[in-house]
């Protein structure tokens, strides 16, 4: 819009080198066959010489900030794609958790119980050789020197 304005003001500046104070008082389209060549001259310039248009700069401004806009969309997307990638690794670490809570809960109930047999199984043990010292200590089965 500034460089617009700057081309405008070309213009103007033009016209006033050119007619002065005398513009305020002409008639209506009076001077428009004497300035339509300074206007043809200077639309000839801008077209043939785009790269002094402002216009254009502004365009080839907008052309670079959209290369930007989508640079930034693909990295935020790629972003997103990783992103979700965390969540999916997230919910298989929690699904695996919760199986290894469970895995070990069984593991300790087993091995509970595998103690309370070898435990029953020693006491077993133990209780027969006791028995079987004190039967033969007291004469037999029936351990009848020790009864009395």
């Amino acid at each position: 819009s500034s460089g617009i304005n700057a081309e405008y003001g070309d213009i103007m500046q033009r016209f006033q080198r050119q007619y002065g104070g005398s513009a305020a008082t002409a008639l209506p389209y009076a001077m428009d066959s004497d300035f339509t060549k300074v206007l043809q001259n200077q639309v000839r310039y801008y077209v043939e010489n785009p790269e002094s248009s402002s216009v254009t700069k502004v365009q080839s401004e907008i052309d670079d900030l959209k290369q930007i806009m989508v640079k930034n969309i693909d990295s935020l997307t790629s972003r997103g794609e990783r992103i979700e990638l965390l969540v999916d690794k997230t919910e298989d670490l929690t699904n695996q958790s919760t199986q290894f809570q469970r895995q070990s809960r069984e593991l300790r109930r087993a091995m509970f119980w595998k103690n309370v047999k070898m435990y029953l199984m020693i006491g077993g043990i133990g209780f027969a050789i006791f028995w079987i010292i004190l039967s033969i200590s007291c004469g037999g089965i029936s351990i009848p020197k020790c009864r009395s």
